[in-house]
């Protein structure tokens, strides 16, 4: 009985020497967020790389399997060929979301009885999963023989498991509410696979962006990492909640002006992020910065960084141009920046606490300077602004707003304020960044004393480009009108002049309110005409 017990043992051993298989060295290659091929081990603990069995490659722009290194061994030689699998299951590991998945390798005898199975097979992980979602990623292998069956490296049938979440990119479907789901549409890599969204922009991941033409109202606390509106998109934070953004953009460009963001809260927000302005080249702009004093880019330097030659603006008390200024700039106050002259467009570019709440500009008439009381203000959010009741209102101004704008030449427009008519379809409606013109009058009281006004703006008189119908253009807003009114225009052919008539039950045959100072060319190019 013992002699054939021994017999039976060694008759069992011989034949799992013969049987035996195994596995060293084995890698699966991993492009993350579009970088290099990055070596995750399975099985043993080898020589380098990082374990894939409860990795947590966290959320990722991309994840692809981009190949495997893995080395095996059979007993006579026995191996003829070999494969890895993965699959994709839900956060909690019990429901399948991509079923198991086969990738063959290349085998190469590398002496002995050991081989290398390698792969150049690229694998898109994240191809139509669910936005925003968390996985878990199940990776396990096979080699196989003529005689000796497959051998499996599959961590005791538990497969080596790592966890991802895929990012959350959004894009405006729709104007409509930012926790509305059908306002978005949603992607998993933000550049295929755009469906109508199932769910909303959130802090995991989310990057947004709010297309021309689209505005998104807030009406809960939103937060995202990015937060892109296109040139002509709109972006509303409504009272009572806040926005969180790591990195929020508003996009400028030549046809649809620039993106517009506006706080409806009383006091305001603080909202950081970059504002862009589009200035074609070769010819003076009107300006203002639409960021909080001692931010980045509240200097001069700032706006010739982005594309000006020069800086210049406007003081009152001595009646003259102050240019090549290089200090701070401050919010509310204009200057001119003179754009390139060369072939290619600017984009100035400010970054910082967006302007918000109330914003005090003081506007003075100094006695017996050139121009007195002409003062270069500037519309201090990144929205658009309608001062005129503000200025209206005041004993101390002048009821207008003066634009400077330029086709074939200079010109200025005139807008009335008490009535918001203005010449050639220019209205009160101030567009972001840009610098305006207004008038103190003399002093009521002593025609020979200085004359001051303190304008405070403040977020009930923001808009976006199209309050009440309002279409907008790149540097001017036009306007319904709703006075009974009579245009005169002047023509040479290449520029053009207007006068407006008009009548308004508030108005009396004096000089008043509802009458506006026009302010002369001074331009042989241009033709003129005023009552």
């Amino acid at each position: 009985m013992k002699k054939n017990t021994l017999l039976l043992l060694i008759l069992l051993y011989w034949s799992s020497i013969h049987a035996a298989t195994g596995w060293y060295q084995d890698y699966v290659l991993f492009s993350i967020n579009n970088g290099s091929n990055a070596y995750y081990w399975i099985g043993d603990n080898p020589s380098f790389g990082t374990q894939l069995d409860g990795n947590n490659f966290g959320t990722i722009s991309t994840l692809r399997i981009t190949g495997c290194d893995m080395k095996y061994w059979g007993t006579n030689a026995d191996r003829t060929g070999g494969a890895f699998y993965y699959k994709i299951m839900d956060a909690s590991n019990s429901t399948q979301i991509v079923a198991p998945t086969e990738i063959l390798w290349n085998q190469n005898s590398i002496g002995g009885n050991d081989f290398q199975g390698t792969s150049s097979n690229a694998v898109d992980l994240l191809s139509n999963l669910t936005p925003g979602t968390t996985y878990k990623l199940h990776i396990w292998a096979k080699s196989w023989g003529s005689s000796q069956g497959d051998s499996w490296l599959s961590n005791g049938s538990n497969n080596y498991i790592a966890t991802f979440t895929t990012p959350a990119y959004f894009k405006s479907y729709n104007t409509g509410n930012w926790a509305t789901a059908s306002t978005w549409y949603s992607s998993n890599d933000g550049t295929n696979n755009w469906l109508q969204s199932s769910i909303v922009p959130n802090s995991s991941g989310s990057l947004v962006t709010i297309q021309t033409g689209h505005e998104v109202t807030i009406t809960a606390n939103a937060t995202a990492p990015g937060i892109a509106v296109q040139a002509g998109g709109k972006l509303t934070l409504n009272s009572g909640y806040t926005l969180s953004a790591t990195n929020l953009t508003l996009q400028s460009d030549a046809t649809n002006g620039t993106a517009t963001f506006v706080d409806a809260d009383a006091t305001g927000k603080t909202v950081t992020g970059t504002i862009q302005q589009y200035l074609p080249t070769g010819r003076n702009w009107y300006v203002g910065i639409p960021i909080a004093n001692g931010d980045n880019s509240t200097t001069a330097s700032s706006l010739t960084a982005g594309g000006a030659t020069s800086v210049s603006y406007w003081d009152e008390p001595t009646g003259a141009w102050v240019n090549d200024y290089a200090g701070s700039l401050t919010k509310g106050h204009g200057y001119i920046a003179v754009s390139g002259s060369g072939s290619a467009t600017n984009n100035i570019s400010f970054t910082g606490t967006f302007n918000t709440g109330s914003v005090p500009v003081t506007v003075t008439r100094t006695v017996g300077a050139t121009k007195e009381g002409f003062n270069l203000i500037a519309n201090p959010y990144p929205s658009y602004l309608n001062p005129c009741d503000l200025i209206t209102a005041s004993s101390k101004m002048e009821p207008t707003i003066w634009y400077r704008t330029k086709g074939a030449a200079y010109s200025f427009e005139t807008v009335n304020t008490a009535s918001g008519e203005g010449t050639n379809g220019v209205t009160g409606y101030i567009p972001p960044m840009q610098a305006f013109w207004v008038r103190v009058k003399a002093n009521a009281t002593d025609a020979a004393q200085n004359n001051s006004e303190t304008l405070t703006f403040t977020n009930a008189m923001r808009y976006h480009a199209n309050p009440s119908g309002v279409t907008t253009t790149v540097l001017k807003a036009p306007k319904s009108t709703q006075n009974m009114l009579l245009r005169l225009q002047v023509s040479n052919g290449v520029n053009a002049d207007e006068a407006i008539i008009y009548a308004n039950t508030n108005a009396s045959n004096a000089y008043d309110a509802y009458d506006s100072h026009k302010m002369s060319n001074n331009s042989a190019l241009i033709p003129e005409i005023y009552t």
